[in-house]
């Protein structure tokens, strides 16, 4: 607000002279004038408004009415908008029917030999339907400034951006197993399944410039026995820029049509990758991640939350074993130093995280961690980070390689055969048509808004909440690249 407009010039209009109840008027206002805008301090003129005394705690306040949100909005959530949503029982069953027996070609028989006896193959499975909620409340001071936002509003978009943020994420990597609390995600449907045709390895590489990955996970989807199609692809953007738009053959990629032939240029956006049943859409998710590093490197506003939570952290002892199982990926390209953090981890948030000794790994060896679990029975999974190869004993140097269940007893044990290489992102393939009701959010209602009881304070508390659960009820209509390495991640596990 301008003083000099608020106060004159406004209603009275000009005045030429002071005399009178006019003068009297423009008096008040040059001392008013004087003391809200003279230099506090003698020499140093003070915006801080709590530093503010005399007159100058009177001047008006240049508080920005409109709100600089840096939030996520609905398109940032595209797993959530696009996987078909219906509705739920608490514990909803349903039946899988994945095979339809017998064996290609064994139905031909003789005149009179007996029949041979099949048997399709179901499975009955039930889905929980899990409780996503989050509690806001705001000052009844604060909702009724008027130089300010309209806060109730903010709260309540923020809070809605929470439950459809933590449910895109959860689609993609919930472990119930982990955290009792989360629905599983497609990433352990797949892995659950563990058909070996629909989950590719690529070892901490990128991948195949001519889309070899893709194409192979489209067929295995669409073969016999499975009998799908894949239609969508999804990955982190950093996969998209630098695997598909910068690196894919021309030749597989579906056009940009509103810029001609040039549209499957190298450099140009991929949305598509050709396939022998149709093109395979590009989506690209900022939820689909290159492995974090631990929380101990965010905000201080979730530090400090860490460090309320009080959660007890683990303690982790290694060992090396001079060879590993047949399964095992440390090659001589990856022997070196390391050192691997554990972060013990619960509904709630994660404990702070203990790092390993650094362990001398050579090619074909593996490193067996036993983990002693805290007393703490809030702690039901753990979150295991490395090093990058001959990296620093720093945990900003560790990336998320894995999470695991906490097993019973005393201790868990984990051994690391470099089958999940940190600071690498998966590329997830399926078909994800609405119709073919493969992969589909089941709920209980639709998102809401409940109000909670006030306190003796004067605050206004309430609570958003979703009930939800993802099923897969075609697994094998579902594959994916694992350990993908984008060309231009600046954290590389073994460089």
């Amino acid at each position: 607000m301008d003083l000099d407009e608020g106060f004159y010039g406004g209603s009275f209009g000009e005045l030429d002279d002071y005399g009178g109840i006019a003068g009297a008027m423009e008096s008040h206002r040059q001392a008013l004038l004087k003391a809200t805008t003279a230099l506090q301090g003698g020499t140093t003129y003070v915006t801080d408004p709590p530093s503010l005394t005399g007159g100058g705690a009177l001047r008006m306040q240049s508080i920005e009415p409109i709100l600089q949100r840096t939030i996520p909005t609905d398109e940032h959530f595209p797993f959530y908008n696009r996987i078909a949503q219906s509705d739920a029982n608490p514990v909803d069953e349903y039946t899988v029917y994945d095979d339809i027996g017998g064996f290609l070609g064994g139905s031909f028989q003789g005149e009179i030999d007996d029949i041979v006896e099949t048997e399709g193959n179901y499975e009955r499975k039930v889905l929980r339907v899990k409780i996503m909620a989050t509690m806001r409340q705001i000052s009844l001071f604060l909702e009724n400034q008027k130089s300010f936002i309209e806060v109730q509003g903010n709260e309540a978009l923020g809070a809605i951006s929470v439950l459809k943020r933590d449910c895109n994420y959860n689609m993609y990597y919930g472990d119930e197993t982990v955290v009792p609390n989360e629905f599983n995600g497609l990433e352990k449907a797949i892995l659950d399944k563990n058909d070996p045709e629909l989950i590719i390895d690529a070892g901490g590489e990128g991948l195949d410039s001519g889309g070899g990955e893709i194409l192979s996970l489209s067929r295995a989807i669409h073969d016999d026995g499975r009998f799908g199609l894949a239609t969508d692809l999804w990955c982190s953007p950093l996969v998209q820029l630098h695997e598909f738009d910068r690196k894919l053959d021309p030749s597989i990629r579906v056009s940009l049509n509103s810029i001609g032939p040039a549209g499957i240029m190298l450099g140009t956006p991929v949305p598509g990758v050709r396939a022998g049943r149709g093109p395979v859409k590009n989506n690209e998710d900022i939820f689909i991640k290159e492995g974090q590093a631990p929380w101990e490197g965010a905000s201080a506003k979730l530090q400090a939350r860490v460090v309320a939570l009080a959660l007890t952290p683990a303690t982790i002892a290694s060992t090396v074993a001079a060879t590993g199982t047949a399964a095992n990926k440390f090659q001589a390209k990856h022997a070196g130093l390391y050192y691997w953090g554990v972060e013990a981890t619960s509904r709630k948030g994660n404990a702070p995280t203990a790092v390993s000794a650094q362990v001398a790994v050579a090619a074909g060896q593996k490193v067996t961690f036993t983990i002693t679990n805290p007393a703490d029975a809030n702690v039901t999974g753990y979150i295991i980070h490395r090093s990058r190869k001959n990296g620093a004993n720093a945990k900003s140097d560790l990336r998320k390689m894995v999470r695991i269940p906490r097993t019973a007893g005393a201790t868990t044990v984990y051994v690391d055969e470099n089958q999940n290489v940190p600071g690498t992102s998966t590329v997830f393939v399926g078909d994800f048509r609405p119709s073919d009701t493969g992969i589909n959010l089941r709920r209980m209602g639709t998102m809401r808004r409940f109000a909670l009881y006030p306190t003796n304070k004067l605050m206004r508390p309430w609570a958003h909440f979703f009930f939800a659960g993802l099923r897969v009820s075609k697994p094998l209509h579902f594959g994916m690249v694992r350990n993908v390495l984008p060309g231009g991640a600046l954290w590389k596990p073994f460089n």
